[in-house]
């Protein structure tokens, strides 16, 4: 009986480059929907492999985009990535074929946890092989194309943590 109440969270990381924009967006949209799903199993939290600065909040614009969806960002703050939290991980999701080298090459020594693009769960064409493309010195219809590609991938990474989870 007392397993349930200790039981272990699993650890999903959503990294980006700077952990400004597309990473803290793609981690309070999977949290979101993990939780509509029911799926209390998993903690979410956001990185990046090159943060200018720590502690930044999120770009201004993709805040008012998440807040016209109805998603919070309170409390998402650019955070460096590091080799402790990839070793917590279970899963790793990134937003760019390079970030799965950076994220190696964060690792070094440590064991790395299931690693892949975030795109590979969006259903549409990202344009770059599954990448879904930085939008940070784009224009606005650049951020509304990573919105919805992070909200498409979002909601089908969530479905599949929940089902792995009552399997």
């Amino acid at each position: 009986m007392w397993s349930r109440f200790f039981r272990r969270r699993r650890l999903v990381l959503v990294i980006c480059t700077a952990n400004v924009c597309r990473s803290p967006v793609g981690a309070a949209m999977l949290r979101s929907r993990l939780k509509k799903l029911g799926c209390k199993d998993y903690d979410v939290r956001s990185a990046g492999t090159r943060v200018g600065m720590s502690g930044q909040g999120p770009d201004p614009r993709m805040k008012a985009l998440a807040s016209r969806a109805g998603l919070s960002l309170r409390g998402e703050r650019a955070e460096q990535l590091t080799a402790g939290l990839i070793s917590r991980a279970e899963l790793i999701v990134v937003m760019e074929q390079r970030h799965l080298d950076e994220v190696r090459d964060i690792a070094a020594e440590t064991s790395l946890p299931a690693l892949r693009r975030l795109g590979d769960w969006y259903g549409g064409d990202t344009g770059a092989d599954g990448d879904i493309a930085d939008p940070y010195f784009a224009n606005r219809a650049a951020l509304e194309t990573a919105f919805e590609q992070l909200d498409q991938a979002t909601g089908s990474l969530a479905r599949e943590l929940a089902t792995r989870r009552k399997a």
